[in-house]
């Protein structure tokens, strides 16, 4: 997880991540609609949804993948 507040270079360390051949890189799957900042654990409409929506959201990982979740609203 990227934890840091809006407008402090997290969108660029994210993408700086996403550069190295084991980490999965969002930017494809946003082609598909998925940002990278699900905020799952920092509003009750996401939380809602569940784990199992959260997993699914990385599903295009390879099995030596890290995920990246860069919501800027954990700082908050």
């Amino acid at each position: 997880m990227v934890i840091g507040a809006a407008k402090s270079a997290t969108t660029h360390l994210f993408l700086q991540l996403c550069r190295h051949p084991n980490v999965f890189d969002w930017r494809v799957e946003q082609l598909h609609g998925i940002h990278k900042e699900p905020s799952l654990f920092s509003f009750d409409d996401n939380y809602a949804k569940g784990v199992d929506w959260y997993k699914r959201l990385y599903a295009g990982a390879g099995s030596d993948e890290l995920c990246v979740d860069a919501s800027t609203s954990y700082s908050r």
